[in-house]
């Protein structure tokens, strides 16, 4: 999708959906050439997302790193050692009350404050 953004990106800007687009022509009255065009999508909105996924990827490197080291010297077996119920209902409470405690420990081990 980007490919196509970045090659019909003139055609598809003049369609009028984007405000960050608008924005940019605002602060840039002379925007009307194939360079200016191509500077914002590259380095406005390429730049903006790709920024944005790469925070959660390398966070969620992290946390999984976090993970495997806590699975490897079997430290989520003190938890699976104490549910001793077999009820679904029951199952599936605990087991989302653990995650949202879980994951909230973990989230602070991996960012930071």
């Amino acid at each position: 999708m980007w490919a196509v953004y970045a090659i019909g990106g003139s055609d598809i800007l003049s369609l009028g959906y984007s405000h960050s687009w608008h924005e940019f022509i605002s602060q840039h009255p002379e925007s009307t050439s194939p360079e200016v065009v191509r500077e914002f999508i590259t380095e406005h909105e390429l730049f903006h997302h790709l920024s944005e996924i790469a925070s959660i990827v390398l966070f969620l490197l992290g946390a999984m790193g976090i993970v495997e080291v806590v699975d490897r010297f079997q430290g989520f077996r003190v938890i699976t050692d104490h549910i001793t119920t077999r009820d679904r209902v029951k199952l599936m409470w605990l087991i989302s009350i653990l995650s949202f405690f879980m994951s909230a420990v973990l989230d602070n081990l991996i960012l930071p404050s």
